[in-house]
């Protein structure tokens, strides 16, 4: 199956683009991994192949517009 075959059926079936959705369900397993506080960023960063905390917190950032120790205590379970 080619890429774009894939990309196409993906948004047609989904009503959302595969690279988007593979964006927002990331972005939902560093949430859970940030509230739940088990981890260090240095390790949330590794997991998910940032090259570093300030990396995965600019990303974070971008994507959320809150920085992930304010979004932690805002949303701290």
């Amino acid at each position: 199956m080619s890429k774009t075959y894939f990309s196409a059926y993906f948004k047609r079936n989904f009503d959302v683009s595969y690279r988007n959705y593979i964006t927002d369900y990331k972005l939902k397993l560093i949430e859970k991994r940030i509230q739940s506080g088990q981890m260090t960023m240095k390790q949330i960063a590794f997991e998910f192949g940032f090259t570093d905390e300030s990396h995965l917190t600019n990303y974070f950032k971008n994507l959320k517009k809150i920085n992930p120790s304010d979004f932690k205590l805002q949303n701290h379970v």
